[in-house]
C-alpha cells in the first residue's frame, strides 16, 4: 500500500510517496544580506549606537543564518508587547556599544525621522538585562527592540536619531536592498 502526502516547507510544495524522490515545484533564492549590510551606526559620546530594522520584508532579504537568528528575537518581543490601538508598527533593534568604562546612555532619546515626520517609540523591550542600568562597559553591548507607529518604511530614507546625533545613512542602504530584492525575486 502506498501512502501519499503533501509537505509544505516555506515556499516549496512537495508531493511524494514513501518510495519516491521529492521534487520542489518552485525554486527560491535565499537572501544574502547580513546584519552589517542592513544596519547604521554612529558614535555618540562614549558609545556607538547601532540601529537595525526588524521588518519582515527586510528579514526575508537576509542570509538564512542571520534571518534564523533575528526572527525568533522579533517574534518573542512581538509576543510580549501589548499593542493597544496600534496594529501597524515598525520594529528596530537598537544596540549601544561601550567605548569607555561605565559609559552612560539615555534610552529615551531614540527617535526616527521619516517623510519629514518625527516618530517616537511607543514601546521598548530590552533584550539584555543590563539595559535598565543605562550604562554599558567598554567592549560590551546592550540591546532593546524599539516599536514605532506605522508610517515608516525601509524602502524610503530614514534618519535614526539619538539625542543630538543622527544619521541618514539608511538612504545608502536602500539601493542594496533593492538589488537584493531583485536578485531574490521579491522574496
Amino acid at each position: 500500500m502506498k501512502y501519499f502526502f503533501i509537505c509544505c516547507v516555506a515556499t516549496h510544495v512537495v508531493t511524494s510517496d514513501i518510495n519516491a524522490q521529492t521534487y520542489p515545484t518552485e525554486q527560491t533564492v535565499a537572501g544574502a544580506l547580513n546584519a552589517t549590510d542592513v544596519s547604521v551606526q554612529f558614535t555618540a559620546g562614549a558609545t556607538i549606537v547601532r540601529f537595525m530594522p526588524l521588518e519582515e520584508e527586510l528579514l526575508r532579504l537576509m542570509s538564512p543564518d542571520t534571518r534564523s537568528a533575528l526572527t525568533p528575537l522579533k517574534d518573542r518581543i512581538d509576543d510580549q508587547t501589548r499593542f493597544e490601538s496600534t496594529t501597524e508598527r515598525f520594529a528596530v533593534l537598537v544596540t549601544f556599544f561601550g567605548l569607555q568604562p561605565d559609559a552612560h546612555f539615555s534610552p529615551d532619546e531614540i527617535q526616527i525621522l521619516s517623510r519629514n515626520q518625527m516618530f517616537f517609540p511607543f514601546d521598548v523591550k530590552p533584550i539584555t538585562p543590563q539595559w535598565h542600568q543605562h550604562r554599558v562597559n567598554q567592549g560590551e553591548s546592550v540591546s532593546a527592540v524599539y516599536w514605532f507607529p506605522s508610517g515608516i518604511t525601509i524602502w524610503e530614507p530614514i534618519e535614526f536619531v539619538y539625542g543630538e546625533h543622527k544619521t541618514d545613512d539608511w538612504s545608502r542602504i536602500i539601493p542594496t536592498l533593492e538589488r537584493e530584492r531583485a536578485r531574490t525575486g521579491g522574496n
